[in-house]
């Protein structure tokens, strides 16, 4: 059971998503700044964000005008996210969830393009890890 197993869902994909735009807000959260060279224009400083608490993490890119979140890592239960996925998660449980059968101890969610991916990391039958990769130009 290696290979990921990737299951387009558009609506879930975007209620994880603004699960971590509101997870980014919670002051719990400790956050380092650093600055990093905007790539499309010479001389302008953009900021690399990063929210810490315990073995979870989100890290946004913030440019002028926006701020993007292109990776989270959650490790610990502390958290649930929308309907009910959090670490932890006992593989039945995320079965039920999903309404589908899960065929990997990789589990993919995502929309179509997958330029919003968020990754479960099965062991044992629980749920370990959630990472989520975004892209970001």
């Amino acid at each position: 059971m290696n290979e990921a197993q990737f299951i387009e869902d558009e609506k879930l994909s975007g209620e994880l998503f603004s699960d971590l735009v509101t997870l980014s807000e919670n002051k719990k959260f400790e956050i380092s700044k650093e600055p990093i060279a905007n790539r499309h224009v010479d001389n302008v400083i953009d900021t690399l964000l990063t929210y810490k608490l315990e073995n979870n993490l989100i890290r946004q890119y913030k440019a002028k005008s926006e701020i993007f979140i292109y990776e989270a890592d959650f490790q610990s239960s502390n958290f649930t996210f929308s309907r009910g996925i959090k670490v932890a998660l006992t593989k039945n449980e995320l079965e039920t969830i999903l309404k589908t059968k899960v065929l990997s101890d990789t589990i993919q969610i995502g929309n179509l393009e997958q330029t919003s991916v968020f990754t479960l990391l099965i062991n044992k039958n629980k749920v370990k890890r959630i990472f989520y990769e975004g892209y970001v130009d």
